[in-house]
């Protein structure tokens, strides 16, 4: 997956960048920590492009080429293609930041790739600048970032001169669901968008792959579902599922303990607490927490669907009963009946009283029908399968011929082809 800077004008995203841009402001060198290479990617574009910075140049560098010299400092000079001293004159961390070329300079450096003992060499050397930097007037700073996987920040101590951030809780519902309606677009069934944000949570990637199914229906195919997670952790190594119980946490960084599953993207802080990727239900072939979490993506989306259908059928079926009465089948609905006191449950019972008396057809039959068995599934804390999703697809689409007065019923016999029963 491609991360861009577009990835900040989610609020969630854009908030850490204001935080970084105001540390940047204050002169402060910074420390940022990132789960992922693409993310960190994603940060140096919106540096590059000096977004919601004012007035500050930028230096995109990447952290091996401070590292061949004897010093760091040393190398500095040549990275930063500044003239060196003159022979035998003291190059530190002073004499580099007084360089007349770096007043007012952002250096962003690129670690991601780096070893823990290059970043060993690293910290040392930006700690002082830090230092050095603050006691200088803010107009003549030059400000060391620095972008690393590295989510302990070792060396970097609290209250040292070297700020720190961490893409930790950066990301909430309300992200994933602007990310997902961004590149699934209109065509995208609210449903399986639901499910995407509830399944993939944090890991855009695991979100865009979702979105990208060529299965529409697959949130509704807990077995095909848990097929499709699986070649997705394979290619991941199987990461091993993360037990979160009694850890103690916060919005700012990741606990120790937590480190490791944070960088491989198995744990984020999400909703206000440190919690195990969702997805990760299905490791060990746990179905029916797999089949719990579809749940939870489906209920807002199809439980007010199922509502409106509802009222719909009870009012349409209201009139029904009207008619079948004045044929003389007795039919228990009145039209003194509250429509919205009938569930979906009693009112697919009367609409085979009034299949039975020929007023209603066999297509609008199934519509009552497939209403109550969607309505059970969510009510009983299943997904509605695949199939069900598809047909209540087309019965949307369909509704109003389904419900068109004009249509004839040709068949006055009590029998149903759909599926059956009341539960």
């Amino acid at each position: 997956m491609q991360l861009d800077a577009d990835l900040l004008g989610l609020p969630g995203p854009r908030r850490l960048w204001r935080r970084l841009a105001d540390v940047v402001e204050a002169g402060t060198c910074l420390a940022i920590a990132c789960p992922t290479a693409e993310i960190a990617q994603a940060l140096e574009m919106a540096m590059a492009a000096q977004r919601e910075l004012r007035g500050w140049d930028v230096t995109i560098v990447d952290l091996a080429g401070f590292l061949y010299a004897s010093t760091v400092v040393e190398a500095a000079y040549d990275v930063l293609h500044l003239d060196r001293p003159p022979a035998g004159a003291r190059i530190d961390e002073r004499t580099l930041l007084e360089h007349h070329a770096l007043g007012r300079r952002v250096v962003w450096i690129d670690a991601t790739q780096a070893a823990p003992g290059e970043l060993n060499r690293w910290w040392p050397f930006v700690t002082t600048v830090g230092a050095v930097s603050r006691a200088m007037p803010l107009g003549r700073r030059c400000i060391f970032v620095t972008a690393t996987l590295d989510g302990a920040l070792p060396g970097l101590p609290d209250g040292g001169p070297v700020a720190r951030l961490w893409w930790w809780g950066v990301l909430r519902p309300l992200d994933v669901a602007i990310w997902v309606a961004e590149i699934g677009g209109d065509a995208l069934d609210r449903s399986a968008a639901g499910c995407a944000v509830e399944l993939g949570a944090f890991d855009l990637e695991l979100v865009e792959r979702l979105v990208g199914e060529r299965n529409r229906y697959w949130h509704g195919d807990v077995g095909y579902l848990a097929g499709l997670l699986d070649e997705y952790w394979s290619e991941r190594g199987h990461p091993p599922c993360v037990s979160v119980d009694g850890v103690l946490a916060t919005a700012e960084r990741p606990p120790p303990e937590l480190v490791d599953a944070w960088r491989i993207g198995t744990v984020e802080w999400w909703q206000g607490r440190p919690v195990a990727h969702p997805a990760l239900a299905a490791c060990p072939g746990d179905q029916d927490s797999l089949a719990v979490v579809l749940w939870q993506g489906q209920l807002p989306v199809l439980l007010p669907r199922i509502e409106r259908h509802r009222q719909r059928l009870a009012r349409w079926l209201l009139a029904r009963a009207e008619q079948a009465r004045r044929r003389g089948f007795a039919e228990e609905l009145t039209a003194e009946e509250d429509p919205l006191a009938l569930e979906v449950g009693p009112l697919a019972w009367h609409a085979h009283q009034l299949r039975r008396a020929g007023v209603i057809t066999q297509e609008q039959l199934r519509y009552a029908d497939l209403l109550r068995l969607a309505r059970n599934d969510l009510a009983h804390r299943r997904p509605v399968h695949s199939h069900r999703l598809m047909n209540l697809g087309r019965l949307a689409v369909a509704e109003p011929d389904v419900f068109s007065l004009a249509m004839q019923v040709s068949d006055r016999r009590a029998h149903t082809d759909g599926e059956k029963g009341y539960g």
